[in-house]
């Protein structure tokens, strides 16, 4: 006897499948979210901030003034020359 390949999933099936994903899901968000009664609640137990760091505390104040690579007494004012195409250049 010749071996078969297995037949794909039937789109039922698939269907089936992406329902109780999608029901799992929502079952672990509302058991995650049981001890809050609301959702004011939920927000009460949250720490803002003024801005977003993914794997150390923020770097900067929420008052700061210019970045640590930022000159603030750099001069101002000059000339920007942008070249557009080989001859051709745009003064601003």
């Amino acid at each position: 006897m010749v071996a078969r390949p297995a037949s794909p999933k039937s789109t039922s099936a698939i269907l089936l499948n992406i329902t109780q994903t999608m029901l799992r899901f929502c079952f672990y968000i509302l058991l995650s979210t049981a001890p809050c009664t609301t959702f004011a609640d939920f927000l009460d137990t949250l720490e803002f901030k003024h801005g977003i760091a993914f794997f150390e505390d923020l770097k900067y104040p929420a008052n700061y003034t210019h970045k640590e690579y930022l000159n603030p007494d750099a001069p101002k004012g000059g000339e920007l020359v942008l070249v557009r195409h080989a001859g051709t250049a745009i003064t601003r």
